[in-house]
């Protein structure tokens, strides 16, 4: 005999058919509940990367630089942005009385929102330098949360450079590269570590709304495709 209990008797479960009641025993992931996916939402909004150098030396041979590819953000929907630029020496030659060592890192953004992008080309520039008869400074970081922006006016005479902070841009999509130059007056191989990490300011999202749900479906690391 089966009983009243057996069977599905409201909402949470199931509409009243007079279906039998076999539960089903959903076995959590104890690792991160993003983990079920190849990699979390957030893998591709920073890293750094060793970037080599040489400088042309007086003309003998033509500078080789460098670029690297740090961010790439598809959050699927507009939101504010902290970012930190970062730039570090990590091989480098001292100089004798007529030299002077420079790598010169630039960082192009480009953010897309709803149906258009644009790229601001050297929106940050980190420069590291060390002048005649000095070691290279190996190890010591350059770093920013903030940038100067352009003058609002273009003027066809140079205009007094006005203060423009930037501290946060909008975005639904961002992507970084930086560029790198050495910039040695002598023969010389650089490598330089740069890197560029952004998150948004309120990451709030959908799917965390569901309280009820098994973690592997509230924490699914998907944005919930941007709904």
């Amino acid at each position: 005999m089966v009983r009243r209990e057996d069977y599905f008797d409201g909402e949470d479960d199931a509409q009243v058919d007079g279906e039998a009641n076999y539960a089903v025993n959903f076995v959590p992931n104890q690792a991160q509940p993003w983990l079920r996916t190849p990699n979390p939402p957030w893998h591709m909004w920073g890293t750094t990367e060793n970037v080599p150098t040489s400088s042309g030396g007086g003309g003998f041979t033509p500078p080789i630089n460098g670029s690297a590819q740090l961010v790439k953000i598809n959050y699927k929907r507009p939101e504010t942005w902290h970012f930190l630029f970062y730039a570090r020496l990590v091989q480098g030659e001292a100089t004798d009385i007529v030299q002077f060592g420079q790598s010169i890192v630039e960082f192009d953004v480009t953010v897309g929102h709803g149906r258009a992008s644009v790229t601001m080309q050297n929106f940050e520039r980190l420069t590291i330098e060390w002048q005649p008869s000095r070691a290279a400074p190996i190890g010591v970081a350059l770093y920013s949360t903030e940038v100067y922006g352009p003058n609002r006016t273009m003027d066809i005479t140079p205009a007094a450079q006005r203060e423009n902070r930037i501290s946060e841009i909008v975005a639904q999509d961002i992507q970084v590269s930086a560029r790198v130059r050495n910039g040695s007056n002598f023969p010389t191989n650089l490598i330089t570590e740069v890197g560029a990490f952004f998150a948004p300011k309120t990451h709030v999202r959908p799917d965390w709304m569901s309280i009820r749900a098994p973690l592997e479906t509230q924490f699914a690391g998907d944005e919930v495709q941007g709904r």
